[in-house]
């Protein structure tokens, strides 16, 4: 009850008024004539139904300041984008180092199948100049033979001067397919690293989204 509240009798014995010269307790006053049963009880339930009422608009504004304080605490945190940008940047060196390894891994495995098979061949060839360089030899030693030996021989020199050897040549493939792994590898990186922008895209435009809203309801 305000302090400067008072309370006297009527002339009626029956009937009390309370005065009230505050502001709540005045707009009280000039609709209310109490009972000497209940005077303060009756003035204390309609200052506290009223106090409800405000009650119930501090307690919507405070909710209202909480969900506030969410957003700028959300958007702190997103201003601190140092760490952000960092991280973003090591997900980025460490798809170029990740592709990196599977290209040179391709590479090097493609490099071991062709090096193998063109070791084979080079020996190959190998035996067949070895081969090519005794006929030869044998061929010169017949010519330096006299007459009648090089007469008697002649069958097996000239069988040595028939050449049915094939002249060699590189297989097709044996090569290291270029194009294949240098063509166009910066445009063919930068496919694959679409899907990081789009997943990074994902990630960051719910929060915006969010950020974007709050900024508009303050």
């Amino acid at each position: 009850m305000c302090s400067a509240m008072s309370t006297e009798r009527n002339s009626d014995s029956s009937v009390w008024t309370i005065n009230i010269p505050c502001v709540w307790c005045a707009e009280i006053q000039r609709n209310t004539v109490i009972t000497h049963s209940g005077p303060v009880d009756e003035v204390a339930l309609l200052l506290k139904e009223e106090l409800k009422t405000a009650l119930k608009h501090f307690q919507e504004k405070l909710e209202s300041f909480k969900e506030m304080k969410q957003s700028f605490d959300d958007a702190a945190q997103h201003i601190k984008t140092v760490r952000c940008l960092q991280e973003e940047f090591e997900r980025l060196h460490q798809f170029l180092q990740d592709e990196e390894m599977l290209r040179i891994s391709a590479l090097i495995e493609e490099e071991n199948q062709k090096s193998h098979m063109m070791n084979e061949r080079i020996e190959q060839i190998d035996r067949e100049i070895e081969s090519l360089s005794n006929n030869s030899r044998a061929i010169k030693d017949d010519l330096d033979a006299a007459n009648m030996p090089f007469l008697q021989n002649f069958m097996f020199s000239e069988e040595r001067a028939q050449i049915t050897l094939q002249d060699p040549e590189i297989p097709t493939g044996a090569l290291m397919n270029v194009p294949e792994h240098l063509g166009n590898l910066r445009f063919k990186v930068w496919e694959k690293m679409q899907e990081i922008v789009t997943q990074l895209l994902s990630h960051w435009t719910p929060t915006l989204h969010i950020l974007c809203c709050s900024c508009l309801m303050i």
